[in-house]
């Protein structure tokens, strides 16, 4: 994405009642989030982009530490800000336990086997991997319960022969009673430092997750006519950024008419009324009972095909070297 793209996408509304740092932020994160800008990638100077937005220096400032805050950016004098993905938090006692690290482990642990060296003497990095290939591979999804089985369950459907499913686990419950008897969790990044600070004693590998729009969202919007009478439900942190990316996949179509996905009153006057629908997975069960003759489009996240293989690598890898480690137990 380009930086003439990224500012089409960006939009601030004075008038929404959310401070215009953080709609900046917000629409940023999830451009991030779901993959449209990469590690790497940096983003335009704050003088720049305040121009661009016809807003003050400061608004971009902020939206820009914050980015920095969530581990979304990070800002280097004289080099400017940059896109990173949230890593592993300073949490104490983490140090021992991160995804550099162990694959580190992993290394190490298949030079031992195949010297013959007995596992149980390659320290405590060592044994902390091997309690936990000794489980098997025992992995969960950590989301929110609109859409958690459905993406464990994408993820099951490519696991290799021999691993069980990935188990669902709604991001409240995860948040009240953690998570035991695993050896990874996946999460979209919007979670993944989150996560990581709940588990950050445990011997688990966590592994951030990338999405973005089902492309048969577009299919069914692009099919709206001009006459059609559209609303869109979502939180408003995301509004900009979902009508950003509607408008530009589809500059023609008609204006839509916003409802905040919480305010139940204002939902109920205005679905009876539409004609189509598109809204979060979140709004669905109440979007079903007040629009009951509208079109529903459910604005569906699938993981990106690059973060989803990544995520696969990892897992296969694993489950070969427990593989090697359980021959060599019996040999």
């Amino acid at each position: 994405m380009t930086g003439v793209e990224l500012d089409r996408r960006l939009r601030v509304d004075p008038d929404s009642g959310i401070p215009l740092w953080v709609q900046l932020r917000t629409q940023l994160e999830y451009i991030i989030a779901t993959g449209e800008l990469a590690p790497g990638v940096r983003l335009p100077a704050v003088r720049v982009l305040a121009q661009r937005l016809s807003v003050a220096v400061d608004t971009v400032r902020q939206a820009y530490d914050g980015l920095a805050q969530s581990g979304f950016a990070e800002t280097r004098h004289g080099v400017g800000t940059r896109v990173t993905l949230p890593a592993r938090s300073a949490t104490p006692g983490n140090d021992s336990w991160d995804l550099r690290q162990s694959a580190k482990v992993d290394t190490a642990l298949l030079g031992l086997l195949a010297d013959g060296v007995t596992p149980a003497i390659a320290g405590r990095a060592v044994q902390q991997r091997l309690a936990m290939l000794r489980l098997g591979l025992r992995v969960s999804f950590v989301g929110v319960r609109a859409s958690v089985e459905r993406y464990a369950a994408t993820l099951s459907e490519r696991l290799p022969d021999g691993v069980g499913a990935i188990k669902a686990l709604d991001i409240e419950e995860f948040r009240r009673a953690g998570v035991d008897d695993v050896t990874h969790v996946i999460s979209l990044v919007f979670h993944i430092r989150e996560v990581e600070e709940r588990l950050a004693e445990q011997p688990v590998r966590v592994l951030p997750l990338t999405s973005e729009l089902d492309a048969e969202v577009f299919d069914r919007i692009r099919r709206l006519g001009a006459a059609d009478r559209l609303v869109l439900i979502a939180r408003p942190a995301t509004r900009q950024s979902y009508e950003a990316l509607i408008q530009e996949r589809h500059p023609g179509i008609s204006a839509m008419e916003f409802v905040p996905d919480d305010d139940d009153d204002s939902l109920r006057a205005a679905l009876p009324h539409a004609t189509a629908v598109l809204h979060t997975s979140a709004a669905t069960p109440l979007v079903r009972r007040a629009a009951p003759r509208a079109e529903l489009i459910e604005l569906r996240h699938a993981p990106s095909e690059r973060s989803l293989t990544q995520v696969l690598s990892t897992l296969r890898a694993d489950w070969d070297l427990m593989i090697r480690l359980q021959q060599s137990t019996l040999t």
